[in-house]
């Protein structure tokens, strides 16, 4: 009897087991096909339905996972995402703050967090799901930095850029030691943030940075490619907003040149856009210079008016 007693609770809990494990499944597969829609929803354009989806996500995945989970750290990326492409950016912000506090105590518990390099990281034969929550990091790391420009926030998007911009010299090096061009839209993006801090040391740092991506670029296309057009626009700029009149001339003239190269005739909407870029830093230039010497007539005025008071004469 004992034995028969016995050999029903090992059928009740292999049965009480079997059905948990069926109700994960069906829990496990609701949370996937919760981000399917969302998904289905985004390609549609229609964000705000997906958004919603989302939150139901969250709300399954933190049943299942715990709120500092890798896959609450995912599905809250992808409602930031969602947020974003719904033009709601402080909610896209507390969404992204949400899954990057989750992904860092992940990382922290399982190794593998954001002191590791790339190199380190491969190195360590790491999991599937440690390479999947690399790879969550990047794509965290560049949707937050995007959303926080939008934001206007660019002191807090520049740390997220410049480790964004890390994470792709790791990945885009070629093997003459130069870097492809994969990796000139992660330096543009800080280069803008760091031209719109407003600060001389931003600007210098960003035409540095711009330069750099025309390096780049350069070493990887023809002298005729439009490819350069974009790169020469932004030095131009970023020489505008540094007040370098003369060299954002310089490098409007150089855009200007390679449009007429390539064909581009006089209305060509490229063409009229880079003229009135040159016209506008000549003009800065022009009233830059009369003000000099507005300062230097200003200057000998009061010099004479000073002497005269010395003589008695005013």
């Amino acid at each position: 009897d004992d034995e028969t007693k016995t050999g029903e609770g090992d059928e009740e809990v292999s049965s009480f087991a079997d059905n948990r494990k069926l109700w994960l499944a069906a829990r496990q597969a609701m949370a996937v096909g919760l981000r399917r829609l969302a998904s289905m929803y985004l390609d549609r354009d229609r964000p705000y339905e997906a958004c919603e989806v989302l939150e139901d996500a969250v709300r399954e995945v933190r049943e299942l996972y715990g709120a500092n989970s890798f896959e609450d750290a995912d599905v809250l990326n992808h409602l930031g995402e969602a947020e974003v492409a719904a033009g709601r950016r402080q909610r896209a912000a507390a969404a992204f703050q949400g899954a990057r506090e989750s992904l860092s105590y992940w990382q922290i518990v399982n190794g593998g967090g954001p002191e590791v390099s790339e190199a380190e990281h491969l190195a360590s034969a790491p999991s599937e799901q440690a390479l999947a929550a690399r790879v969550l990091d990047k794509r965290l790391t560049i949707s937050e930095g995007r959303n926080l420009v939008k934001l206007g926030e660019h002191m807090k998007a520049e740390a997220l850029l410049r480790r964004h911009l890390a994470f792709e010299e790791d990945e885009h090096r070629t093997e003459m030691g130069g870097f492809s061009l994969a990796i000139v839209p992660a330096i543009d993006l800080l280069a803008y943030v760091k031209m719109n801090q407003g600060t001389e040391a931003g600007y210098a740092e960003s035409r540095a940075l711009y330069e750099r991506a025309l390096a780049v670029t350069e070493v990887q296309v023809r002298d005729d490619n439009l490819q350069l057009l974009r790169r020469y626009e932004n030095l131009g700029m970023a020489c505008f907003r540094a007040r370098d009149w003369p060299a954002s001339q310089a490098w409007f003239r150089r855009a200007d040149a390679l449009l007429k190269a390539v064909g581009r005739e006089d209305d060509d909407e490229d063409v009229q856009r880079v003229v009135r870029n040159i016209s506008q830093a000549a003009r800065m230039e022009h009233e830059q210079h009369l003000r000099e010497q507005q300062a230097k007539l200003d200057e000998k005025r009061k010099a004479k008016e000073k002497k005269l008071r010395a003589m008695g004469l005013m």
